[in-house]
C-alpha cells in the first residue's frame, strides 16, 4: 500500500506573515542599493558642466597685431620696394617686408663695429708695450714682427679674420713672411680707458712697382731703399677721418721696424684700391711726398 502524506492545513495567519517577509526582503534590498550609491566616489574632473562650473572667458575678434609676427605684412604707402630685395652695398638677399630679415641685415652691415673682438686684455697689452711702438699724431702705433710672440701672433690672425671680412680680401697669404710687417694702432677712447684696435696694416717690401697715369715701372733706388706696398689697410668705424690711417702709412715709410726715424721716407704703392681707397691714397701721396710723385700701384 502506498504512504499515507498528511497535508498540513493552512491558516490565515501563514498568509500575513508571508506578507511580512516579503516587505523586510525589499527593504534590505532598498537598502543596500542607497548604500552602494553613497559609496560612491565622485570623479575629480567634471563630466558635465553644472550652474557651478565657470564661464570661459570670450575671445576678442579682434587679433592683436605683434610686432615681430611673420603672418603680418607690413606695407607702406610711400614703400619703393616690396618682397626680396638685393643689398647693392653687401649683395645680400633679404626681405623688406619681414622684421626678423631687416633686422639680420641691420646686424650684418654693422657687424664690424662692435669694438668687443677688438678689445685688448691686459696680460695682451703687458706683452704689446714690449714691442716697438711709436706715438704719431696721437695715436700709438706698434710694429709686430714674425718674431713676436705667439700669442700676440695668434690676436692678430684673429683681428684679420674680421679685417678681411670687412674690406672684403679674399687672397690667401702668410702675413708672417720675411717681406711682410704689420703695424696696429691701439687706442684708449673707451669709457674705461681700455684699449682696443683701432687699424690694422698690412706692408710687404716691393722692388717694383708701377705709375698710375704712365703705367711706367720704377724699382728701387741705388741706395737700397725699397718700396712699401700696402697690401691691406683698415679703420675702426668709430675712428674713421681722425688721422689712424695716416699714422699707420706714417709708421710704415718713415719709420723703420724699430720704430727709428729713416734717413728718407720710403715711396709708397697701393694695389685694389676701391673709390674712397684711391681718393685716400691720392691725398696721402700729396701731402706727405714732392712734387713730382705720383701715386703708384702694384699688384698683389
Amino acid at each position: 500500500m502506498g504512504e499515507i502524506v498528511e497535508l498540513r492545513k493552512r491558516r490565515i495567519t501563514d498568509f500575513f506573515n508571508s506578507a511580512e517577509r516579503h516587505t523586510e526582503t525589499i527593504k534590505k534590498k532598498r537598502f543596500s542599493f542607497g548604500d552602494a550609491v553613497e559609496n560612491l566616489k565622485c570623479p575629480k574632473t567634471k563630466i558635465f558642466d553644472d550652474e557651478k562650473t565657470p564661464k570661459a572667458g570670450r575671445r576678442s575678434s579682434k587679433k592683436i597685431l605683434r610686432e615681430n609676427d611673420k603672418s603680418q605684412t607690413i606695407l607702406d604707402c610711400g614703400q619703393k620696394q616690396i618682397g626680396n630685395i638685393v643689398c647693392p652695398e653687401c649683395e645680400l638677399v633679404y626681405c623688406v617686408d619681414d622684421m626678423e630679415d631687416c633686422k639680420r641685415h641691420l646686424a650684418y652691415h654693422n657687424r664690424t663695429s662692435s669694438i668687443y673682438p677688438f678689445m685688448v686684455k691686459p696680460g695682451l697689452m703687458a706683452i704689446i708695450e714690449k714691442c716697438a711702438h711709436k706715438t704719431i699724431n696721437n695715436h700709438r702705433i706698434v710694429h709686430i714682427g714674425n718674431k713676436s710672440p705667439t700669442v700676440l701672433k695668434l690676436a692678430v690672425e684673429q683681428w684679420l679674420t674680421f679685417v678681411d671680412e670687412a674690406i672684403g680680401y679674399c687672397a690667401v697669404d702668410h702675413i708672417w713672411e720675411e717681406k711682410k710687417r704689420i703695424y696696429v694702432c691701439l687706442s684708449r677712447e673707451m669709457p674705461k680707458n681700455e684699449a682696443f684696435v683701432a687699424g690694422i696694416a698690412v706692408i710687404e717690401k716691393l722692388t717694383e712697382a708701377i705709375e698710375e697715369h704712365t703705367r711706367n715701372v720704377i724699382k728701387q733706388d741705388l741706395n737700397g731703399d725699397w718700396i712699401v706696398g700696402v697690401d691691406r689697410i683698415w679703420t675702426h668705424t668709430n675712428l674713421r677721418r681722425k688721422g689712424v690711417a695716416r699714422a699707420l702709412l706714417d709708421a710704415a715709410t718713415a719709420f723703420d721696424r724699430a720704430m727709428e726715424h729713416r734717413r728718407r721716407r720710403l715711396r709708397i704703392a697701393f694695389s685694389d684700391l676701391t673709390r674712397d681707397g684711391q681718393e685716400f691714397a691720392k691725398n696721402y701721396v700729396k701731402s706727405s711726398y714732392p712734387d713730382g710723385d705720383q701715386l703708384y700701384l702694384y699688384d698683389i
